[in-house]
């Protein structure tokens, strides 16, 4: 079976959840990307603030990390569930 971009995954997972951190993501797509180059947390990270840049996703809280940085936690837009249509 063939694989869908990592970008689109990572919208689809987004949208099945009420918030999603970039962490999260990143354990939950590890079975299936976790073997690929472009597969790190920190191009997840990049990825989520893109698609938040062009408004499929939107920052709906922020959780304390453990060494005490903000972490923002995701959630789609209807624009986001809009565009769900165009991933297989």
């Amino acid at each position: 079976m063939k694989k869908i971009p990592l970008k689109m995954s990572i919208i689809r997972w987004v949208s099945t959840r009420k918030d999603a951190a970039a962490d999260d993501g990143y354990r939950s797509l590890a079975a299936e990307y976790g073997s690929e180059r472009q597969f790190r947390r920190k191009s997840i990270e990049e990825m989520l603030q893109t698609m938040r840049a062009v408004g499929i996703i939107e920052i709906k809280d922020f959780e304390q990390s453990e060494t005490g940085e903000p972490v923002p936690r995701y959630a789609i837009t209807e624009y986001g569930r809009s565009r769900l249509k165009y991933i297989p």
